[in-house]
């Protein structure tokens, strides 16, 4: 659940070293469903794998990007 955290905070920040990183600790559970308690879900990590890809994918905005 930090990961999916962390990689949408880096999107929308537009950090793509913390965007890579995310999608390398999330890739394993590709086909699992985020949990962080019995309450708290964010949905199939492979919704936020490809929102991440996406943002890789995409060009960098300006230098260093």
């Amino acid at each position: 659940m930090l990961w999916i955290l962390a990689g949408r905070a880096a999107v929308a920040v537009g950090d793509r070293r913390v965007a890579r990183r995310a999608a390398e600790a999330l890739a394993p559970a590709a086909g699992e469903i985020a949990a962080g308690s019995g309450v708290l879900t964010a949905g199939p990590v492979r919704a936020h794998l490809d929102a991440l890809a996406a943002f890789l994918d995409a060009p960098p905005d300006g230098p260093g990007g």
